[in-house]
């Protein structure tokens, strides 16, 4: 039998998981008008990121008009008017609807610049861990625990 030579094993550095909970909040718009935002997505997308905001428009209108329930970049589109669509299809229901009932989720404020359609969000590390991510959710995917385990797993 042979034996191998006993060394010391190196701390692993830690690992935070930080769970962003959003907002969730009805947005409802009357058109004509344009909407004045910058839309981001795939066509087999849940939901679809908002951007920009341009000072025109629908929805800087129901900013100026609902300041506690307003719509800003980094939050995402998941519901028009009831109905859970893919990316394309909603973009298709916005631009053909009078009436839009939006469900927006509002997430709280982290840098809205790097937030983009990736389920990742890399964010700056701090002094408990070397590497932290978010991890961006809806109620249905299963993915968020497959990729907890993969990140529990992965030597870093």
């Amino acid at each position: 039998m042979s034996s191998l030579p006993a060394e010391p094993v190196a701390a692993a550095p830690r690992l935070m998981l930080g769970i962003l909970r959003p907002d969730r909040r009805k947005v409802r718009l009357v058109k004509p008008g344009e909407l004045g935002v910058q839309l981001k997505y795939t066509n087999s997308s849940t939901g679809i990121v908002v951007s920009h905001i341009s000072e025109h428009g629908l929805i800087a209108d129901w900013n100026a008009s609902h300041p506690d329930t307003s719509v800003c970049p980094g939050d995402r589109i998941i519901e028009i008017n009831g109905r859970v669509l893919n990316g394309r299809e909603m973009l298709e229901h916005i631009r053909r609807e009078v009436e839009l009932e939006m469900t927006v989720l509002h997430y709280p404020d982290t840098d809205r610049s790097s937030l983009e359609l990736s389920r990742f969000q890399r964010l700056k590390p701090t002094h408990t861990c070397n590497w932290c991510f978010s991890i961006l959710l809806q109620r249905s995917s299963s993915l968020g625990l497959l990729l907890l385990l993969l990140l529990l797993l992965l030597p870093f």
